[in-house]
């Protein structure tokens, strides 16, 4: 997996250079690139490792003994450079460098929008600074030993350092099989810590002091749109929406949509196609699911490219289990089908746009969750985007780049000052789109509800509780014994784990001789997940939770399942 790498220690050279070389295995890409870089007489090594598809010339900078890795992109390089007198920056490195240098405290990084982390070495004023986007989007993840400070992209690059013994934090396993994803700042690893948004944790070299500083906050979006009217609102996201499209857009660039039977991807089709034609448009779901025959009526309507791949296919337990690796086992084995066509949407696009952030930030779903137990972190916008959504993504950044138009700062930042109450169940939202885009919302039903959101919201939320509980009917017949196929769900993940060989599979390794998660959790709630499984039941997604658990655990300890498992291991 792509991403930044280092270490810093403050004395021995000999393990410094043992252990980034250890990182560096676990970092670097097949056919990648790299630029890594040994200083402070051998006691700092930093780098970043990313896909080929990637130039050399957008990994890194240096001027006057400062050094600067980047892991991401940035949007809004014109407006940037119109803050700095006679900037010769031309690439993105040397752009967040020259900005860096220029401006002392952190308002310069409020104005940046983009999808990035960063490692900035001072050689002369002996500091080490890392930065995260304002989302958060870009991982960095850390830790601090005696004597020594590491930091990268992935957890996995932490496992095998010298003198660092790692341990899974109970508290990460428990919230992973609670709410399907890790809150605030922790990883698997007891301190590994994930840095917050919009954060600066600056590293003194001489006496391995660390501050962190946070540059921007929600809260600090100001402003109010209450004297515009509809009209305007919806004419003015607009027209914010088209341009967040263009700047993700190269003019040289193969740049195609993740389409689903949602809002987001359907709205993100919708503006590409108004700057060029056609768009690659691909969807990923189970023969005759709503995602497929829903997105091949808006791909219609835009004229899109569109290309349908049907899951599973026979080779997704290697894919999935690569996925697993990939995000650290951050993401549940559930959500990792169509892992295996990545390669193929590789060949379609250099870059890929998809929906995170829509319905949850534009549509309002994340203020509805606040207190839920789905939120344990009382901030939906700063950990359930990042640290749940975003896990979907991190996998596919191996093959494309991955863009997110709806997090385009003047987009949120116009949005958020519409009222909550106005932003609720996607009430401003989905007139929003109604009034942009009509030949894509007016008629074509949204997934979610069954229905088009030209459908006032009481009524569609009327129909989509019946529809819900028919759903739950049948669902409960079929735990009885009544065949019933959804046609409805992308995947049907109970269904898949009973299928042929991989029932046997997930036996052994759930209640194998050599288990790992059953020191973590006991293996009691694991058995009763599997047993309803077995009689035919939807356990599927909470058994897929304790796969994920033990498949990470003997990556990481065990080196089982890594990629290049196959189905011949199963």
């Amino acid at each position: 997996m792509p991403g930044l790498y280092g270490i810093a220690a403050q004395s021995d050279v000999t393990d410094t250079t043992r252990a980034f070389t250890r990182m560096r295995s676990f970092i670097e890409t097949r056919d990648g690139t790299a630029r890594e870089r040994t200083l402070e007489g051998g006691l700092v090594c930093a780098g970043v490792s990313q896909p080929g598809f990637v130039p050399a010339h957008c990994l890194g900078a240096q001027q006057d003994g400062v050094f600067l890795w980047l892991d991401g992109e940035i949007y809004n390089p014109e407006e940037l450079k119109s803050t700095l007198r006679g900037t010769a920056a031309q690439t993105d490195p040397e752009l967040l460098l020259a900005l860096f240098l220029a401006h002392p405290g952190t308002d310069w990084l409020r104005r940046i929008d983009g999808f990035f982390a960063a490692a900035i070495c001072d050689t002369k004023r002996r500091r080490l600074t890392l930065i995260t986007d304002r989302y958060g989007l870009r991982h960095v993840r850390w830790t601090q030993q005696a004597g020594w400070f590491a930091w990268a992209s992935e957890t996995k690059a932490f496992l095998d350092l010298p003198g660092f013994s790692p341990k899974v934090s109970a508290q990460a396993v428990d919230d992973f099989l609670r709410y399907n994803y890790l809150t605030a700042g922790q990883t698997l690893l007891e301190g590994v810590r994930v840095l917050p948004p919009a954060s600066l944790l600056t590293l003194d070299l001489r006496t391995g002091k660390t501050e962190s500083r946070t540059y921007w906050t929600w809260d600090s979006i100001t402003g109010s749109s209450r004297a515009m009217g509809g009209r305007d609102i919806a004419e003015h996201w607009g027209e914010l929406f088209v341009d967040a499209v263009r700047r993700r857009c190269g003019t040289e660039e193969r740049v195609g949509v993740t389409l689903s039977g949602g809002l987001d991807s359907r709205a993100i089709l919708a503006a590409a196609s108004s700057l060029r034609t056609p768009v690659p448009a691909v969807t990923f779901g189970r023969k005759g699911c709503a995602d497929i025959r829903i997105a091949s009526r808006v791909a219609r309507a835009a004229g899109a490219d569109h290309h349908v791949f049907e899951t599973p296919s026979g080779h997704w337990l290697g894919a999935a289990l690569e996925g697993v690796w990939a995000t650290d086992g951050e993401l549940c084995l559930a959500d990792a089908c169509g892992n295996e066509f990545l390669k193929d949407l590789g060949g379609m696009c250099d870059a890929c746009m998809n929906g995170i952030g829509g319905d949850g930030i534009h549509g309002g779903s994340y203020l509805g969750m606040r207190g839920q137990p789905r939120d344990p972190s009382g901030d939906p916008y700063g950990y359930r985007g990042r640290r749940y959504i975003r896990q979907g993504f991190r996998y596919d950044e191996s093959f494309m780049r991955v863009r997110m138009p709806f997090y385009d700062n003047a987009l949120v930042e116009f949005m958020l000052t519409i009222p909550d109450a106005q932003r609720t169940h996607s009430r401003t939202y989905n007139r929003i789109l109604l009034h942009n885009y009509p030949a894509y919302f007016s008629r074509i039903p949204w997934q979610k509800t069954g229905v088009p959101v030209s459908v006032p919201w009481p009524w569609s939320r009327m129909f989509s509780l019946s529809a819900g509980a028919y759903r739950r009917a049948r669902r409960m017949l079929a735990a009885a014994g009544v065949p019933y196929d959804e046609p409805r769900r992308t995947i049907d993940c109970s269904s898949l784990m009973r299928a042929g060989p991989f029932q046997g599979f997930f036996e052994r390794l759930l209640f194998g001789t050599d288990v790992l998660y059953g020191d973590l959790t006991g293996n009691t709630a694991a058995k009763n997940c599997w047993d309803r499984l077995v009689a035919g039941q939807d356990a599927g997604p909470e058994v897929a939770k304790y796969a994920t658990l033990e498949i990470w655990l003997q990556q990481a300890f065990n080196k089982k399942f890594l990629p290049g498992f196959g189905p011949n291991e199963a």
